[in-house]
């Protein structure tokens, strides 16, 4: 991407948000900023990932193993799914997966 990150331009953020005001605590939602397809088609590829024999089964987990919503875990994934995208299409490069996710999913 020129002039800046593609997760700018997807409109994937780090935390979703949530809408609350004084003791009434608001239901988490995904940022509206950026290409709604993009963030859309992510978060589906996000969802299909973390099935249990996916390949971010394991970064899922150990999201929400750190207390984290549903909702925020799901749009870290979508994140790196993206990062992992960029880094595929800058370095025109396949994607390899690292020989530390193989080995904890096996073992």
């Amino acid at each position: 991407m020129r002039n800046g990150h593609p997760w700018r331009v997807s409109g994937i953020m780090q935390r979703s948000y949530e809408v609350s005001s004084g003791k009434h605590t608001g239901k988490r939602k995904i940022s509206k900023r950026g290409r709604s397809r993009i963030r859309n088609l992510l978060y589906l590829a996000a969802l299909g990932t973390v099935k249990k024999q996916g390949i971010m089964h394991a970064y899922y987990t150990r999201l929400l193993g750190n207390s984290l919503h549903k909702t925020s875990a799901l749009v870290a994934v979508a994140r790196k799914l993206l990062k992992i995208i960029h880094a595929v299409v800058r370095d025109e490069c396949m994607y390899v997966r690292e020989e530390k996710e193989v080995e904890q999913k096996a073992a």
